[in-house]
């Protein structure tokens, strides 16, 4: 990739493969008279859709940001996706596939950064091949993306402090308080799921860290939209904004979210908060959703409980690899919308 980047087209192409139209914004107001940074603002104004890509660097203002937009804008439907460069699982990944061994233990790696020389010029060139070797290539392909997609370094550099404020520092320090103690902590990471906190929010993750050269040569061209789409449904990301069919009943029966006792009902408040049912993926010849259903159950993924419809363990397993993906985001958004929807009532809040 050569010439200057217009790195604006990365969101064009991003809004086109989700079917907005991005208008261009740095903030966004909400009823509280809070302007949110975003990256963009993509518009349907056929389906009435608004997606924000936020420039937020925690996933708790980025999901209080979609409520109080959503106020502010009562006839549209707002979703919001929040784009995330540094990952430090994916870090601490990259820096432990440059030693040449599947895990590396914390000695290996204090063995391999410890100079075996006194010779001060040695010493440094010791410590100098190490980063050079195991840290910079770690490192160098999320600054290059950064430069790319152009978020804010500040928040960004929020982002990742969050992410190290959730480590268990005294529990790894208190015993070993140096370098060894250091790098197990640092190893600790690759177990972290960072995108826990946007997906139980209901906030859409976007992984930057997770496109490659070639995908962003994709998104950088602004025009080859349907190579785009794919490339986020190959990712798990597409799914959060159109959910299929039988993957949103699933989804819904294994979270137990059911409005009125009904799954189907549930999966139809779908499109009214912004995420219209995509054609299924596993049943393609299945029409509405009560046919897909049927399904699911003929195929013994969704199974008649003594009260209601239940997942199965077949059921889970197709669940499995999906629930740390992106679109995992929607059936927490959905969950908390539908709960509220019918157990509170204002009356709640006043004595009779």
């Amino acid at each position: 990739m050569s010439g200057e980047i217009d790195s604006d087209n990365i969101w064009r192409s991003l809004g086109g493969a989700l079917g907005v139209e991005i208008r261009e914004a740095q903030t966004i107001r909400g009823a509280s008279g809070q302007d949110h940074p975003v990256q963009a603002v993509g518009v349907d104004d056929k389906s009435k859709r608004i997606i924000i890509f936020s420039a937020e660097p925690s996933p708790r203002i980025a999901a209080l940001m979609q409520i109080d937009v959503q106020i502010t804008i009562e006839d549209a439907r707002v979703v919001v996706a929040r784009p995330v460069i540094f990952d430090l699982s994916e870090i601490t990944r990259r820096f432990v596939a440059n030693f040449g061994t599947i895990a590396p233990t914390v000695a290996q790696i204090v063995d391999d950064f410890q100079p075996k020389t006194k010779n001060k010029k040695r010493a440094e060139a010791h410590t100098q091949r190490f980063f050079s070797t195991k840290v910079g290539p770690a490192l160098k392909p999320l600054f290059e993306t950064a430069a790319k997609v152009r978020l804010p370094f500040v928040n960004q550099t929020m982002d990742v402090i969050g992410q190290l404020s959730t480590l268990d520092w005294p529990a790894h320090l208190r015993e070993s308080p140096d370098l060894a103690g250091f790098i197990n902590l640092f190893l600790s990471t690759v177990s972290l799921d960072s995108a826990e906190v946007d997906r139980k929010l209901g906030v859409c993750p976007i992984p930057m860290y997770e496109f490659s050269e070639q995908d962003y040569e994709l998104l950088l061209s602004g025009n080859r939209i349907d190579e785009v789409r794919e490339r986020l449904k190959a990712l798990g990301i597409y799914q959060y904004f159109f959910p299929p069919a039988d993957h949103l009943l699933l989804g819904l029966a294994d979270n137990d979210i059911k409005l009125q006792g009904s799954l189907v009902r549930a999966a139809e408040e779908a499109p009214r908060y912004g995420h219209p049912i995509a054609p299924s993926e596993i049943f393609r010849d299945a029409a509405t959703l009560g046919e897909v259903l049927e399904e699911l159950k003929g195929r013994g993924y969704i199974a008649e409980g003594e009260i209601e419809e239940v997942i199965t363990e077949e059921g889970k397993k197709i669940r499995q690899n999906l629930k740390i993906r992106p679109s995992e985001s929607l059936f927490s958004k959905l969950s908390k919308l539908i709960n509220v929807k019918v157990d509170i009532s204002t009356k709640d809040f006043f004595k009779s």
